[in-house]
């Protein structure tokens, strides 16, 4: 269950905390045509006052719509990240506050992936190599001179492309699984923070890790054993020094 969280408004600053309850209406939209929605409820908390606050939230976003656990309804982070874009610029007085695209873009997730001198896993090269003759893809006249050069022939070279791109794209899948845990560790540290881009090095075995902060940008570093450690073994040590590693980049002296 998401914990409290602090939000701001025009008006002030208060404490959010979702509501485990989720109402469903049709509302006229746009050309007078009826659309459903979705009505999630927050109840807000401001000094000595509490009141309820919904999120209305159009049923095509939240289909179209996907997040790390599913779709918005899903996912308790991004629902809070939407109440506090939304409460920013709110009214204190306001009990229905609408999500529109533009809103859900806002709070969106726009860390980019990627891997440096990727590695070649031998279950990808067994995979490649029972991959039968015919089924191969076929070569692009300069993969063809590559593989000339390489003293290859057609076929082997083909495998060899099919292992290392399946192989990419485990690490890929794998990088993202681990940028969307630091982003989970990061909020917990400073709401504001965002992963921007986390880089695998394979050949140097490391993390390179962009993190910003109202347009600030800071780089972190989190070698590749210590991930292992937490994701293969568990490891509650690796957990620890990975949060340390983002608390220590973002809290940078003077704040």
């Amino acid at each position: 269950m998401l914990e409290p969280f602090a939000v701001s408004t025009k008006e002030g600053s208060g404490t959010a905390r979702l509501i485990p309850t989720l109402e469903r209406r049709e509302v006229s939209g746009p050309g007078g045509q009826e659309q459903l929605c979705h009505l999630v409820p927050f109840e807000l908390a401001s000094g000595e006052h509490t009141r309820l606050i919904r999120l209305n939230i159009p049923d095509s976003l939240v289909q179209s719509t996907r997040t790390d656990r599913g779709t918005l309804l899903d996912d308790e982070q991004w629902l809070a990240r939407l109440l506090r874009h939304r409460m920013r610029d709110a009214s204190a007085s306001l009990s229905e506050l609408a999500v529109s695209e533009s809103d859900v873009r806002a709070v969106a997730p726009t860390m980019q992936v990627t891997i440096r001198s990727p590695r070649t896993f031998s279950t990808e090269w067994e995979r490649a190599y029972n991959v039968p003759r015919d089924q191969l893809p076929p070569l692009a006249p300069e993969d063809k001179e590559r593989a000339r050069s390489l003293h290859m022939s057609d076929e082997e070279y083909a495998r060899n492309q099919l292992a290392t791109e399946w192989s990419a794209k485990k690490q890929l899948a794998r990088t993202a699984r681990i940028a969307r845990f630091l982003q989970q560790k990061l909020e917990a540290i400073d709401s504001r923070a965002r992963i921007e881009q986390v880089v695998l090095d394979a050949l140097l075995g490391k993390y390179e890790v962009e993190i910003s902060i109202n347009g600030s940008r800071m780089p972190a570093t989190i070698r590749e054993s210590v991930v292992d450690e937490l994701f293969e073994a568990g490891s509650p040590d690796a957990e620890q020094r990975i949060s340390r590693i983002l608390e220590l980049t973002v809290r940078t002296p003077g704040e």
